[in-house]
């Protein structure tokens, strides 16, 4: 027993000389790059300071030296380079948990990173979903906030007015209101002559303690029903900003929206709560959710401006505003639709007194076309039409930029395009005193590695690089310049009658402000046989692809249809949602049931033995799971439901029919 334990003692020994000794030899060697990297920065060789400081981070990953690796990268022009660089820096305070360094060294990764994706904009059937209050199955409200744009001051019914003027229905309006004080009955009236919702930003200005289940907020409730119109309550938005006097206490707040939530929905079922809080500070803003039971959307507020806090020494221009969403999205839109609860883009900043028009132009195309795109759950976004330089009633701390629509005719002009679209939604749907919008706007489509095109398609690239000034993106279609866009979105047109049979391979250059290419990206797609819809009672569908047609048009499935062992697999939805069977599953036993009229299948995962109405029944493939989703032999289920199925080899296409 003593020989083994000092054989095991020996054992721990060798292997702390080993864990210890070794990586001190490292820490030597990586000191030794990092320290000659300095040496080579500091005499202007940056080229030569990136070799080593790129062998120091194979040694070890340290944030100092991916800082001066970002920089070396900066400074020799590699932009990209830099930009995945301090991703990996940022990525390094992420572990270490200190976020508001994380989300600072990410900023600036994100204002060098070059992002270019394509999109085609086609009249897709969308998967049936569950919606939310007011949510739109797709497309976005537009609205806005003028009750202080000063031109409108003038006209009796300024809402309609300002619809004339932008020459675009809004679907909401929006105001500030104080808590404590009567519902806006006046407001909600004029909006809702104007054929508007209304969004109220709920502000309890005295402090939370006053946000009681009392007589004053039960009859703001019964006023709200009253008023007969959607309502949006942005209950205590910002709430993650030092600013507002109900940003001290979490949990408190949390509380009050719940109970907000609650007499709302006995008293005012016309109200849907918003949880919106501002884009900054960011690394609060968890702390601040309610929770899923009490929120119906979820949004942000943001701004983009030429200057930080007006200061000349902070320019902003960089700023992508969709890079101040993305996180917030993709961790809270798939749970709710999100809005956008405030949003404009300066045109005239107090700094210099400059005129800023470009930038404000380039920005707002820039975060409405690419919310289309890019961010299908955010359903709402409202303009902040406010002059704060020489508006009234603003601190004078706040006046620094103008962006007021109607005080720039380039800007308003600008905005009346970009809301020339059917996306772009002029009537509040889905929700108490309202009906369904029968429109159903187009999408946008990404157009990836292998996509499959039918027909003609308009699309739209999605871009972003480290020169807020693009001069142009060029597209090739199989080599040969196909055409050039040289503003927001970036359109561009595939005719499907000029595409090349098999594969074709299509390209978007970005060029900066100096005419210099900044990125590229290339997609090769595939010609498939024209179709814009199925004949009547009849699908078509296609091996490899996710796009399904009938007689109404095209919808996607959740994964592409595959073939095995010589037969064909299709998503267990598309039996339901396309077809209209109803579909079961048993987790327990693994077993999917579909029914329709007389005839009822149950199959098995993994399994070929079926039943079909009690009758036993053998397949040659059976049903099976792939990334969580259930496949299903689609040949034998649409023969069983009384369909007619024909391949074409040709096309990899399959037609069911039914009779």
């Amino acid at each position: 027993m003593k020989n083994k334990n000092k054989l095991i003692l020996v054992f721990i020994l060798a292997i702390m000389f080993s864990t210890f000794s070794l990586p001190e030899k490292s820490y030597a060697s990586e000191w030794k790059f990092f320290t000659q990297g300095v040496k080579l920065m500091e005499k202007g060789n940056y080229a030569g300071a990136i070799i080593e400081f790129k062998k120091a981070t194979e040694i070890s990953s340290k944030a100092s030296t991916y800082r001066k690796l970002a920089i070396s990268y900066e400074k020799t022009k590699q932009y990209q380079k830099a930009a995945e660089t301090y991703y990996l820096e940022a990525e390094i305070y992420r572990s270490l948990g200190d976020m508001d360094t994380y989300q600072a060294v990410k900023n600036i990764g994100d204002a060098l990173n070059t992002e270019i994706k394509l999109y085609t904009n086609q009249d897709i059937q969308l998967p049936k979903q569950e919606l939310g209050k007011y949510e739109p199955e797709r497309g976005m409200y537009v609205g806005a906030y003028i009750e202080l744009g000063g031109l409108l001051g003038n006209y009796v019914d300024k809402y309609t007015n300002f619809n004339k003027l932008t020459k675009k229905k809004h679907a909401v309006y929006f105001t500030y209101h104080n808590y404590g004080t009567a519902f806006p009955t006046k407001f909600a009236n004029e909006v809702k002559q104007a054929g508007g919702a209304i969004q109220l930003a709920l502000e309890p200005n005295k402090g939370l303690n006053e946000v009681q289940d009392n007589e004053y907020l039960r009859k703001f409730a019964r006023e709200a029903k009253a008023s007969g119109v959607p309502i949006f309550l942005r209950f205590a938005s910002e709430m993650n900003g030092p600013w507002v006097a109900w940003h001290d206490n979490p949990a408190q707040y949390k509380k009050k929206f719940a109970l907000v939530h609650k007499i709302m929905k006995e008293e005012a079922p016309n109200v849907a709560m918003a949880w919106v809080p501002n884009s900054v500070p960011f690394n609060n803003i968890d702390d601040y959710y309610p929770g899923d039971e009490f929120v119906d959307w979820v949004g942000l507020n943001l701004y983009s401006v030429p200057f930080f806090n007006g200061d000349s020494s902070q320019p902003a221009e960089h700023v992508n505003p969709l890079d101040l969403i993305d996180e917030f999205y993709n961790k809270y839109a798939t749970k709710k639709p999100m809005m956008i609860g405030e949003y404009a883009a300066s045109h005239f900043t107090s700094v210099g007194n400059q005129d800023v028009t470009q930038f404000g132009i380039t920005k707002m195309k820039m975060f409405y076309t690419g919310l289309k795109m890019k961010y299908p759950k955010v359903k709402s976004i409202h303009w902040f039409n406010v002059d704060t330089i020489n508006g009234q009633y603003i601190k004078e701390d706040r006046r620094l930029n103008n962006f007021d629509l109607l005080k720039n005719t380039s800007m308003l002009s600008a905005y009346t395009q970009t809301l020339n679209d059917a996306y772009y939604l002029s009537n509040v749907v889905n929700g108490p005193l309202v009906g369904q919008d029968e429109k159903k706007p187009k999408i946008s489509v990404p157009l990836e590695q292998n996509t499959t095109l039918y027909h003609s398609v308009d699309g739209s690239g999605f871009v972003k690089t480290y020169d807020p000034k693009i001069s142009k993106v060029v597209y090739l279609l199989n080599g040969s310049k196909l055409s050039e866009s040289k503003e927001y979105p970036y359109q561009f047109s595939l005719e499907h009658h000029k595409l090349r049979s098999g594969s074709n391979k299509f390209t978007a250059i970005v060029y900066d402000s100096k005419g210099r290419e900044a990125g590229r990206k290339e997609v090769s797609f595939k010609k498939g046989p024209h179709i814009t819809k199925a004949k009547k009672n009849s699908l078509n569908l296609f091996v490899d692809d996710i796009t399904v047609f009938d007689e109404e048009g095209a919808l996607q499935l959740l994964a592409p249809v595959y073939e095995k062992n010589g037969r064909s697999l299709v998503p267990l939805r598309f039996i339901s949602e396309t077809i209209g069977a109803s579909v079961g599953w048993d987790k327990k036993k693994k077993q999917i049931a579909i029914s329709s009229g007389d005839k009822k299948i149950v199959l098995t995962e993994g399994s070929k033995v079926v039943y079909v109405n009690n009758e036993k029944r053998t397949i040659d493939v059976p049903a099976e799971i792939r990334n969580g989703t259930t496949f299903v032999p689609i040949r034998f289920i649409t023969e069983v439901l009384g369909a007619v199925v024909d391949y074409d080899r040709k096309t990899n296409g399959i037609e069911i029919s039914f009779h």
